[in-house]
Formats: C-alpha cells, structure tokens, sequence
C-alpha cells in the first residue's frame, strides 16, 4: 500500500491510498469534508486526476456541511494563534512560541481552498507538536497517581476516535483533545488508561473507570457532542 496526497482546483486536498488487489477506484467523503480515494496499485496519477474532475460537482454538492473558517489571530489547541502574512515568496510556516506563523504566497483570500488546506495542514502540525508537550506529560502523570503503567504512547490524528489502547498497552491520544475542556481532555486519558486493565467495556471497565472518574458517565454523554476536528477556541 501506499499513499499520498494531491491538490485540485475547486476540490483542493485529496488524499490518495494506493492498494495491490484492488480493481476499481473508489471515492468517499469523510465527516470533515475531505475527499479521500482508494485505487488500484498500476492505476497512475493523471487517471485519477481526470476521474476526480468529473466527480467535482458531486464532490462539492456532497460534502458535509462543515466551515471552519481560518482567519489571522485564530485561537486553537491548547495555546496556539494563528497568524497569517500575505505576499510571501513562496508558501511556509513557523511555529514560534504559541505563535503560529503561515506565510501566504499573494494575497490572502478566505475563498481560496488551495490557501485554507495548506493553512489547516500547518495547523495540524502545531497542534501535534503541542499535544506532544501537554497530552504526554498528562498521561503519564495521571498514571502515576493512579497506578497505572502502559507500555508506550504516541499522539496522531485521529478521524473518529478520541483516543485507542491495544492489547500490548500502547497508547495513542487523540490530537484533537487540545480542543476540548480540561475535564474531558483527562475523562479520555484516563479512560484509555482503564483499558490497561480491561481491554473491553464491559461492567468490570466501567466500575474501574469509576473509582478514578465517579462522573464518567456525564461526561461520556458531553464528549458525544464534540467531533475530532480543528475549531476556533472560545
């Protein structure tokens, strides 16, 4: 398998997985919009290219309805600012401090999603770098004081999941948790550390999570109400 990535007028990021075995293209939107393909392993680039051209208006009239708007002095994660400078050489950013730093070639244009997907991607750059230095440290300080261990833990974009720990106890955090309350942030870290011990949810999962977090179960229905995806922070 393989993959990569690829930008299109009017369609802009599209991500392409590349599959031996598989005989036919497929194309699907995920629940933030972005456009996603699986194709065969010989089919080549330009042939995809042309296949998503003619599925651009199905693709526009189809994608969920999700409008994140970018904006210069943008709050998001944890700590981050988004600030944006127009007229640059070329596109680049620059993480300085909390100070997120996105040079824009030209002019700046809210419009253009060829400038808001290569905006969002530096976004997600900074937000993993700074759940790196708050969800790492969090975790392994709540499984001090709680007594549990695991294995090792890494921070990733995840579509759907706020968090995963497999059966070797590694464990992985959600990026996106920079986004939520404090008190969800540790509900989903600790929650994943309960899973050290019970891999399931059954009963027994439960009554552990209890003893740690007596109010789990309200804040397993707010949890419900967020989505693992950038949002301007209030």
């Amino acid at each position: 398998m393989s993959a990569y990535e690829i930008t299109l007028p009017d369609i802009g990021l599209v991500k392409v997985t590349k599959k031996r075995g598989q005989s036919s293209l497929r194309i699907r939107l995920n629940p933030k919009g972005d456009v996603l393909v699986s194709a065969p392993w010989s089919l080549p680039k330009i042939a995809i290219e042309k296949y998503l051209n003619t599925k651009k208006t199905w693709i526009i009239e189809n994608r969920p309805d999700y409008d994140f708007r970018v904006f210069d002095g943008l709050k998001f994660g944890e700590s981050l600012i988004l600030l944006i400078h127009e007229n640059a050489i070329k596109n680049r950013s620059k993480l300085q401090s909390n100070n997120l730093h996105v040079f824009i070639k030209g002019r700046f244009d809210i419009q253009n999603k060829l400038q808001k997907d290569y905006i969002e991607k530096q976004m997600l750059n900074a937000l993993k770098l700074e759940a790196e230095v708050v969800l790492l440290p969090k975790l392994n300080q709540l499984a001090k004081t709680t007594g549990h261990s695991f294995n090792q833990a890494y921070v990733k974009n995840l579509k759907s999941r706020w968090g995963s720990c497999d059966r070797y106890k590694n464990i992985i955090l959600n990026v996106f948790l920079l986004q939520l309350p404090q008190e969800l942030q540790d509900y989903v870290v600790m929650h994943e550390l309960a899973h050290t011990k019970h891999m399931d949810h059954s009963k027994k999962f439960w009554d552990h999570l209890s003893k740690y977090v007596p109010q789990y179960k309200r804040l397993r229905k707010e949890l419900k109400v967020h989505q693992p995806r950038l949002e301007e922070r209030i």
